[in-house]
């Protein structure tokens, strides 16, 4: 598999279930609801915007896969949108109390989710490097 595949081939699959899960959270919003005690038609409508911002940050994700080399500052983009996510994530999740078992295992998934997506990002950007600079 060439480099430029593999490369496309990992930032798609962050796309893909990043865009995935906005798509759950957009049309099954009442599914998530205890997920995050939430409750009834305001509760659907924030699950719902996180579906939005989903949709919304992943816009430099598609165009860093479609040319990874040419756009190595999206993949670099990318990849420290994800290390915020994950740190934020991470914060919260620290933060949060055992009372609140069930959001903590939400933003675990979360953290789990989004490492693995930084992981990667890094391989991705590490392969998007200039052949040229590098070495073996």
């Amino acid at each position: 598999m060439s480099r430029k595949i593999a490369t496309r081939f990992l930032i798609g699959l962050v796309f893909f279930w990043n865009i995935q899960a906005a798509i759950v959270f957009l049309a099954f919003p009442r599914e998530y609801l205890s997920s995050f005690i939430l409750s009834g038609k305001v509760g659907e409508k924030v699950i719902q915007s996180w579906g939005i911002l989903f949709i919304m940050w992943n816009i430099p994700y598609f165009m860093a896969m479609l040319n990874p080399e040419k756009e190595r500052g999206l993949v670099l983009a990318c990849l420290l949108m994800q290390l915020v996510g994950v740190v934020g994530e991470t914060f919260l999740y620290v933060d949060l109390s055992e009372q609140f078992f069930t959001v903590k295992q939400s933003i675990l998934r979360f953290i789990v989710f989004d490492g693995a997506g930084l992981l990667f990002l890094f391989i991705a950007w590490w392969l998007s490097r200039d052949q040229s600079t590098a070495t073996a």
